[in-house]
């Protein structure tokens, strides 16, 4: 990752998490959700914080840079097909060109 995708990546958190605040109020994003047990089925059934005004609390944003890798893996493969296309194409080409002594026999 470049510096450049880095800084993005960190001001649009920064935007994320500031609009977040405005939207639920400061203290919204500073509170934890009450500590419950480790089971998965915990996991599983637990209800969604809830903030003062009864709505339910969202957590910050988390930037994965998973757009970033399917933006190269698809393009990769774009320039493969691509690139195989051409070998296929210029093959067909060549095979299909008369050479000097093949033009004499015809």
């Amino acid at each position: 990752m470049t510096k450049g995708q880095q800084s993005t990546r960190d001001e649009m958190a920064a935007s994320l998490k500031a609009t977040m605040s405005a939207v639920m109020g400061s203290e919204a994003l500073k509170e934890e959700p009450p500590a419950r047990s480790k089971t998965d089925r915990d996991k599983r059934n637990r209800t969604p914080a809830r903030g003062p005004d009864g709505k339910p609390q969202l957590a910050p944003a988390v930037l994965t840079g998973e757009g970033v890798r399917e933006a190269a893996i698809s393009r990769q493969w774009t320039l493969s097909i691509i690139a195989v296309l051409i070998v296929v194409v210029g093959s067909i080409w060549w095979l299909r060109q008369d050479n000097a002594r093949e033009a004499a026999i015809s």
